[in-house]
């Protein structure tokens, strides 16, 4: 369980301290003052620190990209790598949190934002989109599951940034933005355009 806030360290940052980080485990090693036990649980630490760190790393590389698509068709309107945070075990960790009522399941939801805690919009490392978004399908390349991404955030973000609580709750709002702005990327900012008329076709179902 795990929530990985974004954009708060550089690619050169993240590298360092994972190299720092493995230097004092070597040192560990070779530290006689220490248990075996005590050993692992400083390595066990480290670890855990890199592991982490390694996840900011990737969640940057695809938001990044998720955000650059959006420029390209000037539909950014102000998203920062920072306004997202990844989650690893959805279901875990938002339950029992004031002000969610229903908590995310993993897996189920792509993205989301959970109204009343916070304005992050989460990505769910589980989910099929950040899967994809990293390594694609045998029939989609990467590249398309991040643009279909970009329209994703925005429908978070009429989620998030909607003017009346009965706006940030309409689904078929969220949806018919996340529409208006698939149709302005259109089929040439795909691959596969079987992937994009799929992607219109059910977006397009859940604007009702």
């Amino acid at each position: 369980m795990e929530r990985v806030k974004l954009g708060q360290h550089t690619d050169q940052q993240i590298d360092a301290e994972v190299k720092k980080n493995n230097q004092t485990k070597r040192d560990i090693d070779k530290d006689k003052s220490l248990s075996k036990e005590e050993k692992k649980q400083q390595k066990k630490a480290l670890d855990a620190q890199n592991h982490t760190l390694n996840l900011e790393k990737e969640g940057n590389r695809i938001v990044n990209q998720m955000l650059k698509d959006l420029d390209s068709i000037g539909e950014r309107q102000g998203l920062q790598v920072s306004d997202f945070t990844l989650t690893t075990d959805a279901t875990n960790d938002f339950a029992g949190i004031p002000g969610i009522v229903n908590a995310p399941v993993t897996g189920r939801d792509n993205m989301f934002v959970a109204q009343g805690y916070s304005k992050e919009i989460f990505i769910d490392t589980n989910a099929q989109l950040y899967r994809g978004m990293q390594n694609g399908s045998p029939s989609v390349e990467a590249e398309d599951y991040i643009t279909f991404g970009g329209t994703v955030a925005t429908h978070e973000r009429s989620h998030r940034d909607s003017k009346t609580e009965a706006e940030r709750l309409s689904d078929p709002r969220a949806f018919s933005e996340q529409l208006r702005v698939l149709k302005k990327f259109g089929p040439q900012a795909f691959k596969s355009s079987k992937f994009y008329y799929d992607s219109l076709r059910e977006t397009g179902a859940r604007t009702h």
